[in-house]
């Protein structure tokens, strides 16, 4: 299902050209000067829907990370205490 985003694959293959077309420019004159300007433009604008693509998915997985730490600490914070109450009567009875 394409809602008018483009795929990953899309994405990364618009990177390739971007970096080829870029690396390709040689300025000689002002047509080539103007040519790098306009191609410059544009490949900032791709970085821009780059993170458009990209940011959503980051942040569901920022928060995704922050639940699950949330959790973990939930689960091991008791064991960790009771380990530690563990050492200490060990140490008291040495």
């Amino acid at each position: 299902m394409n809602d008018g985003k483009p795929s990953l694959v899309e994405i990364e293959s618009q990177a390739i050209t971007i970096r080829s077309e870029l690396t390709a420019i040689e300025i000689i004159d002002q047509p080539t000067y103007e040519f790098a300007v306009s191609k410059r433009t544009e490949a900032k604008d791709w970085l821009k829907n780059a993170d458009e693509f990209f940011d959503p998915s980051i942040a569901d997985a920022h928060a995704l990370h922050k639940k699950l730490l949330g959790q973990k600490k939930l689960v091991v914070e008791p064991v960790e205490r009771t380990i530690a109450q563990i050492n200490t009567a060990l140490v008291n009875w040495d």
